[in-house]
């Protein structure tokens, strides 16, 4: 008997799987939206919240580079939730590969 994920292809296991993307796609843009209501609590505009983040204990470049990163973790939110379209592709998987680290 083989253990682990099965890589089954019937009908339940396909829907499953897609529940599951739909949830943490979800889960994935709260986060998000959580994140990036904190980060604009720091100040009016990108320069006051990244002295904020300096202030907190971040290397200006560090709280650059957490601000950037953070702005596309948004930009996706807005584009799940359908509030902006996006007009050139962007790839957020490499531009978050920072923050995401070694995987």
């Amino acid at each position: 008997m083989a253990i682990g994920n099965a890589s089954s292809a019937d009908k339940g296991s396909l829907n499953s799987k897609l529940g599951d993307a739909a949830v943490s796609l979800r889960d994935a843009t709260r986060l998000a939206e959580e994140l990036w209501g904190y980060v604009i609590s720091l100040g009016a505009d990108q320069a006051a919240q990244e002295a904020a983040l300096v202030a907190l204990g971040f290397t200006q470049a560090e709280a650059a580079s957490f601000w950037t990163d953070a702005n596309y973790t948004w930009a996706v939110f807005q584009l799940y939730h359908g509030q902006i379209a996006q007009a050139t592709a962007f790839d957020y998987h490499t531009g978050l590969a920072a923050a995401r680290g070694p995987s």
